[in-house]
């Protein structure tokens, strides 16, 4: 993993993972690491100040650090009860927090890792794109789509590969349902943009792209003052990830830039993208070890999914789906709040462009894990 800062204009540079530079946090100021081909590794390794070419890159990721959240409801929570959520970061070695009452705070559960406590983990900063031979993540293309939940998971854990300079103490793997909610909940905290993520509203998919506001309320004749149509989405979307403003239904950078308008965790270019609308994203959450139409003959390692035995938020406890943007949220932002059952038992979350309103980073539904031409997926890599 090479360190970098990305500039409001998507220039990527080498840093050094000393450097005070690199992240804070408290300004909403993200850690970005970048993965590498092999062949141009040796020219980003251990510098600082070096431009990082775009054609080297293999995937962006970003650090969500290990925190516990204060518990404000124990109930499901309804449509206009959006509120910051409370968090405080914390070592691995602090003695977890269980508590289970409003105003006591919850280790939150992403940070355990089978039997292993982690510091925290790196997440895809957007869907996966690329092929399932030669995964990448990467802003401005095509998610992979089209795939099982099984193949998901197996083109996931490429990325632990030497290819991409994984080593054997890192785990790659599928984005677990309980590691969504930790970026959601870190995204609604005063360490993220503490509102609704904006929307990525790319007809064809297109990673890191941004309708330039919330789900459902920016329409084309809006943005673009030549055009009369009221549509919310279009081929590209309306905005790229470093802030530019796209020609009219072309993939074309125009002058305008404003990086207030992108589709991000923070609000700015350090964050997560793709968490609101472009495509649906299966995630490693399911109804009771309930394979369906996923592809998996036998389901993999427990560490590696969030099992519900229960099927609606109204039967959730802390205990069960806390921190996993469930029944805490559900109803925020209007986002839909489906849950897994014995017919449709994976998770998808975020929703797709056409969602509008209904999309976000506290939207969840249900599907038989088969692969569909609007579901993607994220990458986690997780280091003891």
């Amino acid at each position: 993993m090479i360190p970098v800062t990305i500039s409001d204009t998507g220039v990527v540079t080498t840093i050094s993972k000393s450097n005070s530079n690199w992240y804070n946090y408290d300004k909403k100021k993200w850690a970005n690491v970048v993965l590498t081909t092999s062949s141009s590794r040796s020219k980003y390794l251990n510098t600082t100040e070096v431009s990082v070419s775009e054609s080297d890159v293999l995937a962006y990721l970003v650090w969500i650090p290990r925190y516990k959240y204060k518990i404000w409801t124990t109930t499901t929570s309804s449509e206009g009860s959006e509120q910051t959520i409370e968090v405080v970061f914390e070592d691995k070695t602090t003695p977890k927090s269980t508590g289970t009452t409003v105003g006591s705070y919850r280790t939150h559960p992403a940070f355990t890792f089978g039997d292993t406590e982690l510091n925290g983990i790196w997440v895809g900063k957007f869907e996966t794109t690329g092929d399932a031979t030669t995964p990448t993540v990467k802003p401005n293309l095509q998610s992979l789509r089209s795939q099982k939940v099984s193949t998901q998971f197996s083109t996931a854990q490429k990325f632990g590969t030497s290819t991409y300079g994984s080593t054997s103490k890192i785990d790659a793997h599928m984005m677990k349902n309980s590691e969504w909610g930790a970026v959601a909940y870190l995204s609604h905290s005063k360490y993220g943009v503490n509102r609704e993520v904006y929307f990525n509203n790319s007809s064809e998919f297109y990673t890191g792209r941004s309708g330039g506001n919330v789900g459902g309320s920016t329409a084309i004749n809006t943005v673009y003052t030549n055009q009369t149509s009221t549509t919310q989405y279009n081929t590209y979307g309306f905005y790229t990830w470093d802030g530019y403003l796209l020609d009219y239904d072309t993939n074309t950078k125009s002058s305008t830039h404003d990086i207030s308008k992108v589709a991000s965790t923070t609000g700015n270019i350090t964050g997560v993208y793709d968490m609101s609308g472009g495509a649906w994203e299966y995630v490693m959450g399911n109804y009771n070890n309930t394979i369906k139409s996923s592809g998996f003959s036998t389901l993999p390692d427990s560490k590696y999914y969030d099992t519900y035995s229960i099927t609606s938020n109204s039967s959730c406890t802390i205990a069960t789906c806390g921190g996993h943007a469930l029944f805490e949220t559900a109803g925020w932002y209007s986002d839909t709040s489906g849950f897994v059952n014995s017919t449709y038992p994976w998770f998808g979350r975020g929703a797709n462009y056409t969602y509008g309103a209904s999309a976000g980073a506290f939207y969840s539904n249900s599907h038989y894990g088969a692969a569909y031409t609007n579901y993607s997926f994220r990458l986690v890599l997780s280091a003891a």
